[in-house]
């Protein structure tokens, strides 16, 4: 009850200023929205001779189905993503957990065509 009470005059007194300010042609002016820039915190990977083909790392955030969210980016894995262990063995999509870290490769759509785990 008592923040109705302290919150009532302050909401009147902004009100009453909004349509005081507007009869005094001082219209109040709202700055135009500027849409923020896309950030992406995906790790360009450096050419590795032993790892050839990566050009991606991240930290796996969240997996479910064929989507996976690595540093806040949304990926898609696809029927044919090829999964590989640390080891490089050939591997399936159940070695992807959250918190292991991946390198992968991306194709012309986002979509991820290879990943492999490089820490867990």
């Amino acid at each position: 009850m008592a923040y109705i009470k302290t919150t009532t005059p302050l909401i009147f007194f902004f009100c009453l200023f909004l349509q005081v300010s507007s009869f005094a042609g001082n219209r109040v002016k709202l700055l135009p929205l500027e849409p923020l820039p896309i950030i992406s915190s995906v790790i360009p990977y450096k050419a590795n001779p032993r790892r050839p083909g990566y050009n991606m790392r991240g930290k796996i955030d969240y997996i479910s189905g064929n989507e996976i969210v690595i540093n806040d980016a949304l990926r898609f894995l696809t029927s044919s993503t090829k999964f590989f262990s640390r080891t490089d063995n050939a591997a399936s999509k159940r070695i992807l957990k959250p918190g292991n870290m991946v390198a992968f490769k991306l194709d012309e759509k986002n979509r991820i065509l290879k990943i492999k785990v490089i820490k867990k």
